[in-house]
C-alpha cells in the first residue's frame, strides 16, 4: 500500500492520491482515467455533501466546448465505473449515493 502524503484524500478505507490519480483500498490500487478521477476527487473533498449534477459536469468538462452533448448520460457512465472501482478495491463501507434530481455524494457507512 502507498504511503499517505499531505495531499492524499481519505474516506473510510478508500484513499485517493491526486498527484498520481491512484485510488486505493484494501484489495489494491487502480489508476483512474481523468473523468473518473475528477468525480472521485470532487466527492472526496466533501464527503456527505451532495454535489449537484451540473457542478460535477462542469468539474469533469471544465471547457464547455469539450462537454459532450449529453453530459448527464456521460456523467452517469463515469459514475458507474467509479462505483465499480470502489467495489473492486473492497471498500464496502464507502459508496457513492445519488439524490435523484439533485446530485451525488460519497458516504462512509459505519459498521
Amino acid at each position: 500500500m502507498q504511503e499517505l502524503t499531505a495531499q492524499t484524500m481519505k474516506c473510510g478505507s478508500l484513499e485517493l492520491d491526486p498527484e498520481t490519480r491512484v485510488l486505493s483500498g484494501p484489495r489494491g490500487q487502480i489508476r483512474l482515467a481523468p473523468a473518473p478521477f475528477e468525480i472521485v476527487q470532487k466527492l472526496m473533498r466533501r464527503p456527505g455533501v451532495i454535489i449537484s449534477v451540473s457542478d460535477l459536469i462542469s468539474t469533469v468538462w471544465s471547457d464547455p466546448d469539450r462537454e459532450p452533448s449529453e453530459a448527464d448520460l456521460a456523467l452517469r457512465f463515469h459514475m458507474r465505473s467509479v462505483r465499480g472501482a470502489i467495489g473492486v478495491l473492497g471498500c464496502s463501507r464507502t459508496r457513492i449515493k445519488s439524490e435523484p434530481g439533485v446530485g451525488y455524494f460519497m458516504e462512509k457507512r459505519e459498521q
